[in-house]
């Protein structure tokens, strides 16, 4: 038992303070080699099962620095209830527990983040708290991450921590003056908002970026931004000057302007006026273009799609508007901004909106969605029934016949494959119906675990896409350790195949049109850049096109509705609104290489740090130039940076007072749709 005691008469105060401090520095010395020890053995196990870094030393070296400065800030964060422990009770071993205490929770989140990095392959920070706890569980289980060895994996670095504490609270080695020195490091680090992931500019790739920065480090740095609002894009002094061509009419409905979107789509078409077209979305989960379409920098698994891409209007360089799904239908549908963390999230007091779903029920369409998921995931059904859908089909639509997918060891299943999904949607729905109509399809197939119906055959497929794609028996090995996810995106190609096949049968085929997009690029094959989350496949097929077109300009999916409704009130007299509050101001069909938009992208719902404006993209304080392929490099622009900086700080300022409002559309235009 402890019996070292501390009194005033033996100790003066200052020298009492001094001996807390070293007694305290050395305990948190534990820290550092776990993490230490943590960062080797991460990086041995990414570099073994997954992709090894191109450059392992530079990556080695700046992990270890963004590991350092993750401890230090973390001293000078916990040393004031160290010392104040040590200074209060008699036992050195009160302060002892109290420092095992801390590290071990620390510890524990860093594995867990260092384990969600495994699978995600991007860091965790504030858009876990954008998430109801029922939703964590959801995507907890139906991943498969509930197991005795991830109990274990936690456990083990948290009792190597114990054992290295003990052994420095028996023999401690550093004293009083670099303890002061790492204290004092520590709280500048903390005072200047340092970040503690190394420089972008040092990597060759996005993922080599994420690997080197301090998962825990991120989080922490991160996590504020969930619950502090940022006071630079409060509304009240003046805004900063749109660089959009919108004609803002109200005040107060901040997102209220002129709705004036030219029709670009309809020289493609061979429009009949008398008969208005269907239309088919599919949202294809996970759909990037880094594996999908010509001149894909993986190579395409895509093969029915790239053949679809020859007898269609194909955009190569399009951009989904959020890096996960949580705005993907506010964004495809209604063009919309993304209130706090996301539109959706505004739940029953969802404000109405002018979305292309409200409008072509005016004209006469039957709406639907369909999708084998749980829809209340993301809130995405009330959004639905806020556009008064017609037909909304979920997975509790789902009869005996269809199949779910595999359930994980969890037991838990995200819903039905894609092509259980394409089947139920010629079962009793509105393609069945007399047109026209617009259908909603979205998967789900392409999300983690990646586990499809009879998957070794897709295995066996993606081995023979390879030996088509010329990739080398060297670099196959790197392809064999994402096989899961190769042998899905196949799957979920050669089910949208048969989708077709199927509708080619229908009486409604020959005057539909059909386009399909990405929400987001899945991450669990490591990102390029920055900017490679966004990239996604965009088409628009339909046996009307006069000819295919390849079209090299940028557009996002903020575009496709204003377009696609003024290509029907051009053509086939669909009434539009006078006023719109569309972020996109249509897509652009350009065949050369440009970008005439400018709007915010928002990877997580709880941070938005990244705006496009012309051939520039900023995250954070980090500007980008973009090249033709969608391709990234940081540049050093002060004035180009100043000016997307502002550009996004405009948007936050609309958003802002929206967010306060609550209201988009004036009652008197509503009532007309």
């Amino acid at each position: 038992m402890e019996t070292t005691y501390f009194t005033e008469s033996n100790y003066p105060f200052l020298d009492k303070l001094q001996k807390a401090v070293r007694f305290y520095v050395n305990l948190t010395a534990a820290l550092l080699f776990t993490f230490v020890l943590l960062r080797f053995l991460e990086m041995a196990t990414l570099t073994l099962t997954r992709t090894a870094p191109s450059n392992w030393w530079i990556v080695l070296a700046a992990a270890l620095y963004s590991d350092v400065l993750v401890y230090l800030k973390l001293v000078a964060l916990l040393v004031i209830p160290s010392i104040f422990s040590f200074m209060l009770f008699r036992y050195k071993r009160t302060t002892y527990m109290l420092v095992g205490s801390m590290g071990s929770v620390l510890i524990g989140v860093y594995v867990v983040l260092i384990h969600y990095f495994s699978t995600a392959l991007v860091p965790l920070g504030a858009d876990l708290f954008g998430y109801t706890l029922s939703e964590i569980v959801q995507t907890t289980k139906a991943a498969g991450d509930f197991s005795v060895v991830n109990l274990f994996i936690v456990l083990f670095p948290v009792s190597i921590y114990w054992i290295v504490l003990y052994a420095l609270y028996l023999r401690p080695f550093l004293g009083f003056y670099p303890g002061v020195l790492g204290i004092s490091i520590g709280a500048i680090l903390c005072y200047f908002n340092v970040a503690s992931a190394p420089q972008y500019a040092w990597f060759k790739n996005e993922y080599e970026y994420n690997l080197s920065t301090n998962k825990l480090g991120y989080f922490i740095e991160h996590a504020p931004s969930y619950f502090l609002h940022d006071l630079a894009t409060k509304s009240e002094g003046s805004t900063t000057a749109d660089k959009s061509s919108f004609k803002y009419i109200n005040s107060k409905y901040p997102f209220l302007h002129t709705e004036n979107t030219p029709d670009v789509l309809g020289p493609f078409f061979i429009t009949n006026s008398s008969q208005k077209p269907n239309i088919v979305l599919i949202q294809v989960e996970g759909l990037g273009r880094a594996f999908s379409g010509k001149g894909a920098y993986l190579g395409s698994f895509t093969p029915f799609l790239d053949s679809l891409a020859t007898h269609s209007l194909y955009w190569d360089n399009f951009l989904s508007a959020q890096g996960r799904t949580f705005a993907v239908l506010p964004s495809i549908l209604g063009s919309l901004p993304f209130a706090e963390q996301g539109f959706n999230q505004l739940g029953e007091g969802m404000p109405k909106q002018l979305s292309i779903l409200r409008v072509l029920k005016k004209s006469g369409y039957r709406t639907s969605f369909m999708a084998g998921a749980n829809l209340q995931f993301d809130k995405q059904d009330v959004f639905l029934k806020n556009q008064g859908i017609d037909e909304l089909i979920g997975e509790q639509h789902f009869s005996a016949k269809y199949v779910k997918m595999a359930s994980t060891s969890a037991g838990d299943s995200w819903g039905y494959p894609d092509r259980e999904l394409y089947r139920r949607a010629f079962d009793n729905t509105v393609f069945s119906q007399k047109s026209p109509f617009l259908a909603y399809l979205q998967t789900i197939s392409m999300h983690t675990p990646y586990r499809v119906p009879n998957q070794q055959a897709y295995v066996h497929l993606m081995e023979q896409r390879l030996k088509k794609l010329g990739i080398s028996e060297a670099k196959k090995a790197e392809y064999r350790q994402y096989a899961q996810v190769y042998s899905t995106i196949l799957y979920a190609d050669e089910a949208l195949a048969d989708f077709f096949a199927s509708a080619k049968k229908t009486d409604w085929y020959a005057h539909t049109i059909f386009i399909i997009t990405g929400d987001h690029r899945l991450p669990e094959i490591p990102l390029s850049t920055k900017i490679d989350r966004y990239h996604v496949p965009f088409m628009i097929y339909s046996p009307m096109l006069k000819k295919p077109v390849r079209i090299a300009s940028i557009s996002s999916h903020f575009d496709i509705s204003p377009s696609l409704l003024a290509f029907l009130a051009k053509n086939y007299g669909v009434k539009r609104p006078e006023v719109a509050t569309w972020l996109g101001e249509g897509l652009d069909t350009i065949k050369t290489f440009r970008n005439v938009h400018q709007y915010p992208l928002k990877q997580v719902k709880s941070e938005l740090r990244n705006y496009i404006s012309g051939l520039f993209f900023i995250d954070g304080e980090q500007l980008f130039k973009i090249a033709p392929k969608m391709d990234i490099e940081p540049i050093n622009n002060k004035a180009k940076q100043k000016e997307l900086a502002d550009g996004l700080k405009a948007y936050k300022q609309r958003n802002e007072l929206f967010l306060k409002s609550k209201q988009l559309v004036p009652e008197s235009e509503l009532t007309k749709f």
